[in-house]
């Protein structure tokens, strides 16, 4: 089963830049290499890197972890206090995770640069989690990363945080089941927890404006959403009648909300995030 989803490969574009380039007459788009590549890996039943097409660092990852590959070098999860670009696995890495508590994976690079410069949530949070963003809709190199460290014994906990909006819910289907363009890759996160944001943290405040990220639906969003609950994923019967209700409440509302509403509350992001339990 497969989640509604907007092409992933649409954020991928600079991937596939040089093989569209070298020929743009014959492909005419972007769009047309991304699909060709993705239907020769599907056909072979391999993953992208296999082709020799692998994608351009991405997303951003900070934590208590260390990754060594057979090489003998390593990436260490505090090392770079802006975070690390994700590069593309082999396959073949260790991880040590031991400090790990949680793993957290925010949709939005803003958000993840707020948290990771804060010296309190560095500090006291960091130093005991992860933090991962593929800066919206996930690409390869993230998700394969987060198997990577969701497959370890013992496995932490792992959450998202999203906007409250058709797109977060699309996002944080695509992490959860996977996309229909990489389904071979087997790249899911069945045990993914939705933190925030949702309707009942939005319902609780009464002072909430635009300038603190609280908008009116677009007609795109109000066309996603429709379009979203016809899929089997958000049906009457499907497995996610919490995301249904939410996305009905959404469309009933008219109203969307961004990350950075949850700043209103008392002691902000992580005042927030340390009341969602998050970090026991």
């Amino acid at each position: 089963m497969l989640p509604y989803e907007q092409n992933e490969n649409s954020l991928d574009l600079r991937a596939f830049r040089d093989i569209y380039y070298r020929d743009p007459n014959l492909f005419s788009k972007q769009s047309v290499v991304d699909r060709f590549v993705d239907d020769l890996a599907c056909t072979f039943d391999v993953p992208r890197s296999l082709l020799n097409v692998t994608a351009t660092a991405k997303g951003l990852v900070a934590g208590a972890f260390t990754i060594t590959r057979p090489d003998g070098t390593s990436m260490n999860g505090l090392g770079e206090r802006d975070g690390t670009l994700i590069s593309r696995l082999h396959g073949d890495e260790t991880v040590d995770m031991a400090q790990v508590r949680w793993i957290l994976i925010v949709e939005k690079e803003a958000t993840i640069n707020c948290l990771i410069t804060n010296a309190h949530f560095y500090d006291n949070y960091l130093t005991q989690g992860i933090i991962i963003t593929a800066k919206g809709y996930p690409d390869l190199s993230t998700r394969s990363l987060l198997s990577l460290l969701t497959t370890q014994t013992p496995s932490p906990p792992l959450s998202i945080l999203v906007d409250y909006d058709p797109d977060g819910l699309s996002i944080l289907s695509t992490y959860k089941y996977g996309s229909t363009s990489t389904s071979h890759e087997n790249l899911t996160l069945p045990s993914i927890r939705w933190l925030g944001v949702n309707s009942s943290y939005i319902g609780k405040q009464d002072s909430l404006h635009q300038s603190q990220g609280l908008l009116r639906l677009s007609g795109r969003d109000r066309r996603l959403a429709a379009r979203m609950l016809e899929k089997q994923l958000f049906g009457e019967d499907g497995p996610e009648q919490e995301w249904r209700v939410e996305v009905q409440r959404m469309l009933m509302l008219n109203v969307k909300a961004e990350i950075q509403v949850l700043e209103a509350g008392p002691g902000g992001l992580v005042g927030w995030m340390k009341g969602s339990g998050l970090f026991d």
